[in-house]
């Protein structure tokens, strides 16, 4: 017996034993200090609760009494949470109250940390990894999965899932980092791309190194996409390479014309201006004439060059006029059927003689571009419709190939872009051809609209206005 209320003293739990009303039989020190007992027989939990508490601890008390099965609840008191354990003995509740107090807290200050982490990682799209060397098993955080567009619930810890989405050009390298971390056991970095399981490719930041958890070797790292970043510097470069070039082709172009044709023009001239003050028969005044007509012809000529030059450093500008959009079409559809006889391709086109307003050299080379991606991706058949749609004409180009990713839309009317869906027979160009239709349809204000089911065919088209008054 004196073991037992000794046990009962060091314990941090509290006991109270009580019949169904709540009249306490027996209560352990820490529960007369945490609830204040008076000294005296014949009180009650109920006068010391609050009053959903109490009816919440009587409803337990009440089911373990009659069904003899131990219970367990959760129950707030004076600002601390106690997990209460009932268990029926010689008809009483014994009670076991276990402050978990400063457990809860933990746990949610934990949680809270846990969402800012995540939040942070999803902000810096920034995701963690680490792995067990020993038990060769890999560790993801949410933002890992995310970045690889992978479901953590299919896939399986123990599988090395990086070294399956990094592109295997750039795979080699990952090895030689993991080589001289585990040699050296210094931090590594690189950059690596990897494809999404989507199929889209994205670069990361890649940093790693050596943990010792207890005498336990772990690599934990880092993998943050930096897409945007690279994109931003691809096209800062690109920039900056295309507008070194131009410059240096004005410069080369306007010095050269200055020099060369500049100086000789205005020597001309002055030869010109100098015969016209002597005194000349009416054959030797024709041909200075003739002469003097040539000298301006090639000045209007050298005039026009310059001008060129200037328009390119400005900005091309469209040739806005009304023509029959049958023409472009007729001559289009003659030239491709060639193709398509060759190739077995079936190739069908519907003429519609409606004049419209825009560039005619820009539409067709829009349409011959956007044919010719055609002919690389059908199988069988293709189709140039034209149809009015109230005020515009609408430029149809329809195939019957493999279809477009939702992916890839985002991405086939990027420079040097190029489907794996192509047909190997047919691999041709450096895939700016839909690139110039952006720079074009940009230019001359057309709206590409892009229609596709994977598997059953593409269908490209335009708009073009109407003339006024058609």
């Amino acid at each position: 017996m004196e073991q037992e209320r000794f046990l009962l003293k060091i314990s941090t739990n509290l006991f109270i034993a009580s019949d169904s009303e709540g009249k306490i039989g027996y209560a352990s020190p820490k529960a007369v200090l945490l609830f204040g007992f008076p000294e005296k027989s014949d009180i009650k939990l109920s006068s010391f609760l609050s009053h959903e508490n109490w009816h919440e601890l009587k409803r337990h008390i009440n089911d373990v009494l009659a069904t003899k099965i131990p219970g367990y609840f959760m129950l707030r008191h004076q600002n601390r949470t106690f997990n209460v354990y009932i268990y029926s003995h010689n008809g009483k509740a014994v009670q076991c109250w276990e402050d978990i107090t400063e457990r809860r807290q933990l746990s949610d200050a934990l949680h809270r940390t846990s969402e800012r982490l995540e939040f942070a990682e999803k902000t810096t799209r920034l995701g963690y990894w680490e792995l067990d060397i020993k038990a060769r098993r890999l560790y993801w955080s949410a933002e890992m999965y995310r970045l690889f567009g992978l479901n953590a619930r299919s896939i399986s810890h123990k599988k090395n899932i990086i070294r399956e989405h990094i592109l295997p050009e750039d795979y080699p390298l990952y090895r030689q980092k993991l080589h001289e971390l585990v040699h050296t056991g210094e931090p590594v970095d690189g950059i690596f791309r990897l494809r999404r399981s989507d199929d889209s490719i994205i670069h990361c930041q890649f940093k790693a190194a050596v943990l010792n958890d207890g005498g336990h070797s772990k690599i934990a790292g880092i993998f943050q996409d930096v897409t945007q970043l690279i994109e931003m510097q691809q096209d800062l470069d690109k920039a900056r390479r295309a507008a070194e070039a131009s410059d240096r082709s004005k410069s080369y172009f306007l010095a050269q014309a200055s020099h060369d044709l500049r100086q000789p023009m205005q020597t001309l001239r002055i030869f010109i201006s100098t015969l016209e003050e002597e005194t000349l028969n009416r054959r030797q005044k024709d041909i200075l004439n003739k002469i003097s007509a040539s000298a301006d012809n090639l000045n209007s000529l050298l005039d026009n060059l310059l001008d060129i030059s200037k328009l390119n450093s400005e900005g091309f500008r469209a040739d806005i006029r009304n023509f029959d959009i049958s023409d472009v079409l007729k001559n289009i559809f003659f030239e491709f059927q060639e193709i398509a006889r060759s190739r077995g391709i079936v190739f069908h086109t519907s003429l519609c003689h409606y004049t419209v307003r825009s560039d005619p050299l820009l539409v067709e080379r829009v349409i011959r571009n956007l044919l010719s991606n055609a002919f690389k991706y059908t199988r069988t058949k293709i189709l140039l419709g034209c149809k009015r749609e109230h005020d515009f004409i609408k430029i149809m180009v329809m195939d019957n190939g493999e279809g477009i990713t939702p992916a890839e839309k985002e991405r086939i009317f990027d420079e040097f872009y190029q489907s794996r869906h192509i047909n190997n027979n047919q691999r041709s160009g450096a895939g700016l051809g839909l690139s110039i239709v952006r720079r074009i349809s940009d230019l001359l204000e057309l709206d590409i609209t892009v229609k596709s089911i994977p598997g059953r065919g593409s269908s490209f088209g335009f708009l073009l206005p109407l003339e006024k008054g058609t």
